[in-house]
């Protein structure tokens, strides 16, 4: 008695896989993305580098150019605070000249306690509520101008180091992205030629 063994071939199945050309041209695709983010974030922190740089350097422009407002308006006060002392040395010695021109007794002296002097005393006062305390005030702000130039000359200073401090590294990432980005479109090409001729081998 005989038995025919009857062999069932089962066909099986395998899950469908994506070719590796279309893999390599993702990860070139991801490769170009992860690049540029780099290379945008690097720009980008480049780019307010030099805007900082810009603005402190208008910064200590116009500290500087507040320092030269400062010392002309001080020059200018000294000068009204001396045209109104010379004001009132020429009334005093115009009342002394006028008493001296009268008769007077031996032994007669001027004080400029005298009634005669009340004007030139009020002057006097005005000149110190007025222009001696415009004079202070200007070379209180010419000083305070002054101390905001080293200040603003070392924020200048310090925007740019921190602007030279990203210019390496940018044109690094840029070239090394340039670099990455060609090496993984080549692999990518040389996958896609592969998968060609391979296909081409099963087809014959």
């Amino acid at each position: 008695m005989t038995t025919d063994v009857h062999e069932r071939i089962v066909p099986q199945t395998v899950a469908p896989q994506r070719p590796r050309g279309l893999r390599a041209w993702i990860t070139f695709l991801v490769t170009v993305l992860l690049a540029a983010v780099v290379i945008g974030i690097i720009a980008a922190l480049l780019g307010k580098a030099a805007q900082d740089l810009e603005d402190a350097t208008n910064a200590a422009i116009e500290a500087q150019a507040a320092v030269s407002a400062a010392h002309d308006e001080a020059v200018s006060a000294q000068a009204a605070e001396d045209a109104a002392q010379a004001a009132i040395d020429a009334k005093r010695q115009a009342i002394i000249d006028e008493i001296n021109a009268q008769p007077h007794e031996p032994g007669f002296s001027i004080s400029t306690s005298s009634p005669a002097f009340a004007e030139v005393r009020a002057m006097e006062d005005a000149l110190e509520q007025h222009e001696h305390a415009a004079v202070e005030a200007a070379r209180q702000a010419e000083t305070a101008a002054e101390a905001a130039v080293p200040i603003a000359t070392a924020q200048v200073t310090a925007a740019r180091t921190a602007l030279d401090g990203l210019v390496a590294p940018f044109w690094i990432a840029l070239t090394a992205g340039i670099a990455l980005v060609g090496l993984v479109l080549w692999a990518a090409i040389a996958r896609t030629r592969r998968d060609r001729r391979r296909r081409a081998r099963l087809a014959r």
